[in-house]
């Protein structure tokens, strides 16, 4: 018999697959990708999932939701918590997806590794059987951790699994999934994070400000403003600068075709990627914010260069420094 359990690598899915693969289940541990969720080095990212399912008995598959995920983003039907994370509805789609992707491998059941009242928004027993019936779902999750405070699932119900080797933790503790994962010889877990960037106040704001001017953007477009800081210089046209050299090279890399780069001459400076369009106005701001991130000596007018890309030929404009006034003014 098989199942599919939602993993997202942190110690509670680990430990939801591990219970049911140890009683004789064949689970594949399904990883939903975002650009919202994980890291942004996707080498990086395979090998601990990779690790985490390995702990788990469970074989990793990694599906790509992006596209369908970002209409959940801009229109979520039940409304965003406290930022601009979409909880009720993302579970929602997750586990429609999940089902689809159930049927089609063959596998008779899901499992998930909701703790009953560990999240506020989403893991509530209300919000639970909400988002059950909207995802048609029901009877058919099994929650190892919680099991034994829900009414039986079909795979209980049927003695597909045994009911008495399933949990029943309540509450935001983890002490009892840390004594689980001891007694499991599980040791290679990632601590708890946030995870989705979605519940961080600064990101949601940059997002905010994608879905208002940009309604069909794309996930090098998000990935672009999780690189650096981000001034809308027009309802057209954004910046996006660097903060670091890391930051810096990743938004080169990012930068596509239409796209403008901004870059100090001679003196230390960030790294700025523009897209949308630009004019001579807004290449003069956007240059203006890029000097007033370098190091220029007070009082001193930089030279910087700027090009669209794809031409290799850098033009230059010199410019005073962005005032803070000013900064402020455009910075999201």
């Amino acid at each position: 018999m098989k199942a599919v359990s939602l993993f997202s690598g942190g110690l509670d899915s680990i430990l939801a697959a591990r219970l049911i693969a140890d009683q004789g289940i064949d689970v594949e541990a399904l990883y939903f990708k975002t650009v919202f969720w994980g890291k942004y080095d996707d080498k990086l990212n395979r090998s601990l999932l990779e690790n985490t399912a390995s702990q788990a008995k469970a074989e990793l598959t990694i599906i790509e939701a992006d596209k369908a995920y970002f209409d959940v983003v801009k229109n979520p039907a039940h409304g965003y918590g406290k930022n601009l994370n979409p909880c009720i509805d993302c579970r929602i789609f997750i586990l429609k997806t999940a089902k689809e992707y159930m049927l089609k491998r063959g596998a008779s059941f899901l499992i998930t590794g909701e703790v009953l009242g560990q999240r506020p928004m989403s893991q509530h027993r209300h919000v639970l059987n909400k988002i059950e019936n909207a995802s048609e779902t029901p009877d058919i999750i099994v929650r190892p951790l919680s099991a034994r405070l829900f009414k039986p699932s079909i795979p209980e119900q049927r003695g597909w699994i045994d009911r008495e080797r399933l949990f029943a933790m309540e509450g935001r503790s983890r002490k009892p999934q840390l004594a689980l994962a001891k007694k499991l010889g599980i040791k290679d877990f990632p601590n708890p994070a946030g995870g989705c960037l979605l519940a961080d106040k600064i990101f949601s704001d940059k997002m905010r400000d994608m879905i208002k001017y940009e309604r069909d953007f794309q996930a090098n477009d998000i990935n672009l403003i999780k690189s650096g800081r981000v001034f809308r210089l027009s309802p057209k046209a954004k910046l996006i600068v660097g903060r670091n050299e890391k930051q810096n090279n990743l938004l080169l890399d990012l930068a596509r075709d239409m796209d403008y780069s901004f870059k100090t001459v001679d003196i230390p400076g960030p790294v700025g990627i523009g897209r949308g369009c630009f004019g001579a106005d807004t290449i003069h701001k956007a240059a203006s914010i890029i000097a007033r991130y370098s190091d220029l000596e007070p009082g001193m007018k930089a030279n910087i260069f700027y090009k669209k890309h794809p031409c290799d030929i850098d033009e230059s404009i010199s410019v005073m420094p962005a005032k803070e006034d000013e900064l402020i003014a455009v910075r999201i």
